[in-house]
């Protein structure tokens, strides 16, 4: 059922004071609200926040911030024809500012409090703001026998904080969010391709469900309003419904690009391709929707009833770097390090193993926290690769790579691992770490080779981004772990790196490094853990 939520938005205007005879001497201004509330084609519906059309609001709660204030307002609000109008407050001539506006049914005492019921109201922030014309705070300046005139937006049920006032009168415009829904089948034949989260989270299948993209378009904008994707609910079976906005009295033609995840030319890495266009009318069903108004499409033939059905395209290239660097940090894992560069470890411990993150650039903590810990190592001489390789470029002059983490019991495994919390799940992040021992007489792979087995855990989506073509001393196994020689990279200079991360609702992954074991190659046993690492947050 399609989900829609009223906005209503309500233009000021100011009625201007007429001299008399006598000029009056400039004292408190007059402000007085009035809304016009449209409810056509409102009966039948499911609005989302739920509005309660049978509550009408009786009074207003205001405060205003400026000269002598702030001022809380809680004025009547009564309906003469199809306008609501509020009595009138007053203000002297200054600059002010709206912080709280809502709606309310009074059910208590004189003011707002325990017992009544907000109608109306504007979010401050939350995923409706981006339909809002005026977003807050709002300032205005009030000045004697002086017009102004000014948009206010109000959300069924949403607290408000709201800026700028003066003789003011409001009149209230609708807008209903609606809703499509997408959901896609991948007939797969190459299980091996696809071996990639979210794909390989249950194990690939023949015919596995699609990781989508939605970009919203609306009239005639060239970026989208906003984007979507199935992340948080891929492997349920749930389609992805999407929000859009739809004026009324107003002609809203809506674009949607759907894209979905795919192997690209470059192997183990993936990248979003554009495989269908949908376009719609204010609340004109999609005509490619089934009579449940779900877009159920398949990309194969393994899903005849699916509509549409589309052939398999081309792979696409590898995606490019993209997006906003937000912060960049930089961690020692194992000793000291100069600069803005946090030193938590669980080897000496001297700084802690744990805390919040320093942005880099500007010297400043972040959000993001780290928590190191280490089993059965000690810290051993280590040293940086070599100038002009990738390790180098990454970590030198930063992380200072003296020292190492090394096991410190004979015939028992070790871990080191690093547990990131507080991430954004809306944000991209870039991990990149490396190792270094430096004595060359365990390189290569032999029985005295020093090896070490990385992972990332946790992770919703993540791409391995690890250079191993053309390169000793990198095994990738799969997208999520990752074998380097750590006992001696010196020259090679490897850099372990995932890309692409997105972390779920928690905010959280883990990259762990421990021995090889076993599976080889090298010494089963000894090797190096953790020595530093960078993290990078982007806005996509």
């Amino acid at each position: 059922m399609k989900k829609i939520f009223l906005l209503l938005i309500l233009a000021a205007m100011l009625f201007s004071c007429q001299k008399e005879k006598n000029e009056p001497v400039a004292g408190d201004q007059e402000v007085t609200f009035s809304a016009t509330l449209i409810t056509d084609n409102l009966k039948n519906t499911e609005e989302l926040p739920p509005c309660e059309l049978t509550i009408t609001p009786t009074h207003a709660h205001i405060v205003i911030t400026g000269p002598g204030g702030p001022f809380t307002f809680d004025p009547q609000v009564f309906m003469i024809g199809t306008k609501l109008y509020t009595q009138a407050i007053k203000l002297p001539a200054g600059d002010y500012q709206v912080t709280t506006f809502f709606l309310y049914q009074d059910n208590a005492p004189a003011g707002y409090g325990t017992g009544d019921v907000i109608v109306y109201a504007t979010p401050e922030s939350g995923p409706y703001v981006i339909y809002l014309t005026h977003t807050l705070p709002y300032s205005f300046t009030v000045a004697a026998f002086t017009k102004i005139e000014l948009d206010i937006e109000v959300l069924c049920f949403m607290d408000l904080l709201y800026q700028n006032f003066g003789f003011f009168w409001f009149d209230i415009t609708e807008i209903i969010i609606r809703e499509a829904c997408f959901f896609g089948d991948l007939c797969i034949e190459d299980l091996g391709l696809w071996n990639a989260p979210p794909y390989s989270n249950g194990g690939v299948m023949t015919d596995e469900e699609a990781f989508i993209k939605v970009e919203v378009y609306v009239n005639s904008l060239p970026n989208p309003l906003t984007v979507w994707d199935n992340l948080s609910i891929y492997g349920t079976g749930y389609p992805l419904c999407v929000e859009y906005p739809d004026v009324v009295n107003a002609t809203d033609n809506i674009t949607f690009k759907l894209y979905v995840w795919v192997p690209s030319t470059t192997p183990g890495v993936f990248a979003w391709q554009l495989y269908g266009t949908f376009t719609t009318t204010d609340a004109l069903p999609i005509p490619e929707a089934g009579d449940d108004q779900v877009i159920d499409f398949a990309i194969g033939t393994c899903s005849p009833d699916s509509d549409p059905i589309y052939p398999w395209l081309p792979a696409p290239p590898p995606p490019t770097t993209g997006g906003t660097v937000d912060w960049v940090a930089y961690n020692d894992c194992v000793g000291f390090s100069d600069g803005y560069v946090t030193e938590y470890n669980d080897i000496t411990g001297a700084s802690g193993t744990g805390g919040l993150l320093v942005n880099y650039l500007t010297g400043t903590n972040i959000s993001a926290q780290v928590s190191m810990d280490a089993v059965n190592l000690e810290d051993d001489p280590g040293k940086m690769p070599n100038p002009g390789t990738d390790a180098y470029n990454e970590f030198n002059g930063i992380v200072n790579m003296s020292e190492s983490a090394a096991n410190n019991t004979t015939g028992a495994d070790w871990s080191y691992q690093a547990t990131f919390t507080g991430l954004d799940p809306t944000k991209e992040y870039e991990f990149s770490t490396t190792v270094n021992r430096d004595e060359a007489g365990y390189a290569g792979n032999g029985t005295e080779s020093r090896w070490t087995r990385f992972a990332i855990v946790s992770a919703d989506l993540y791409t391995n981004s690890t250079k191993a073509a053309g390169v000793t001393g990198v095994i990738i196994v799969s997208q999520d772990v990752v074998k380097l020689n750590g006992g001696y990279n010196t020259e090679e200079g490897n850099v372990i790196k995932w890309t692409g991360i997105r972390c779920g609702a928690d905010g959280t992954f883990t990259i762990l490094s421990q021995n090889v074991g076993d599976e080889g190659p090298g010494d089963y046993e000894r090797s190096y853990g953790l020595q530093g690492f960078k993290l990078i947050q982007i806005t996509p």
